[in-house]
């Protein structure tokens, strides 16, 4: 059996890689069209304005567990202007640095009026009182975020905010991000992701829609994913000092098991190493998946996606949101991963 130290620091290691690929550089690409550039075409610490004085946003979407945030958060770590430290930094606020980028989530219960109370704290100044009136409320979060010089605005897990549906509700909500990008030297650059739901309420608001560029992280299938994941369990399992698992339908049954979400893949496969290391074995096999696979859903041999014959047939928790399933054969080839790195 592997020492357990060593067992952690090898997954420790795992777990802080990130995995570049070519949704990075459209993530990037969008970001960098939404700032203002100096003489040399290099991006600045201001958003680009049109000539009304409007910004615009990016809308970010994908099934829960695809790296929406981590994908978002290198982009902008990868924006020197933007001074933001690393996409941990940014994710976790641990820093104190300069307020260029500000980072919230939608918070529970899920209300326009709690968000922009959200957003003003985040803004870290002190408040005498916090008006009642949800207009005030927003007028004030807009001065906090000029008055701490912010120029990019990420909101996460905005879908929350639709729950309701009501046709009234997601037409305030938009009218409030709307005005987020208005007003000149006021505006900000604004961020938005979450799910499919998302993308879908804001087709109900053509004005807001069109101020933001769209950015979505598919549901995986075999077909069109398979060979990228294959590539990167191998490369993981070099790190780890493992022989690769015999290929056979294990990456289909993981995309399944995944939810079809990308990090949940990645995810999965670290729990799965850190199985075959702890029970001292030389090579990653189907069992380990399912060892982890089970420990994590509490499920039976019946239902562990790894396991049964039919996994397919089998059901999970499924995101309401979730996008439909891809179609079978993919007509599109995906470019290959790029690099593996810290």
């Amino acid at each position: 059996m592997a020492d357990g130290n060593s067992v952690s620091a090898i997954i420790a290691d795992l777990r802080s890689r990130y995995v570049f690929s070519e949704r990075d550089d459209a993530m990037r690409r969008h970001l960098h069209r939404r700032l203002a550039h100096d003489d040399a075409g290099a991006p600045l610490a201001q958003p680009a304005l049109q000539r009304s004085g409007e910004s615009g946003g990016i809308m970010v979407t994908g099934p829960s567990g695809a790296g929406k945030n981590w994908l978002i958060g290198k982009a902008i770590e990868r924006t020197p202007a933007l001074g933001v430290g690393t996409a941990a930094e940014l994710l976790d606020r641990t820093t104190d640095g300069p307020l260029t980028c500000l980072f919230v989530r939608v918070p529970s219960p899920a209300t326009l009026k709690s968000l922009g109370l959200t957003i003003i704290k985040a803004c870290g100044l002190p408040v005498a009182r916090l008006p009642a009136e949800r207009w005030a409320i927003w007028d004030l979060a807009r001065i906090r975020l000029k008055t701490r010089g912010v120029v990019v605005l990420w909101i996460d897990e905005v879908h929350n905010l639709f729950r309701t549906g009501a046709d009234r509700d997601v037409r305030e909500i938009l009218d409030a991000f709307k005005s987020l990008m208005q007003g000149g030297d006021e505006a900000v650059v604004l961020i938005l992701s979450g799910t499919r739901l998302l993308f879908d309420m804001t087709k109900i608001d053509p004005e807001t829609s069109r101020r933001l560029t769209k950015l979505h992280m598919p549901v995986l299938c075999d077909a069109v994913h398979g060979d990228e994941l294959r590539g990167l369990i191998e490369a993981y399992c070099a790190k780890a000092g493992l022989e690769p698992p015999d290929r056979g339908d294990l990456v289909g049954r993981l995309i399944h098991g995944a939810r079809g979400a990308f990090g949940r893949c990645l995810d999965m496969t670290i729990n799965a190493i850190e199985e075959a290391l702890t029970e001292g074995h030389r090579q990653l096999d189907i069992q380990h998946f399912a060892d982890a696979f089970a420990m994590h859903e509490g499920c039976d041999p019946e239902g562990n996606v790894f396991l049964a014959p039919s996994y397919a047939d089998i059901e999970l928790d499924l995101d309401p949101d979730r996008d439909p399933d891809p179609e079978p054969s993919g007509t599109r080839k995906r470019p290959a991963r790029k690099e593996t790195r810290p």
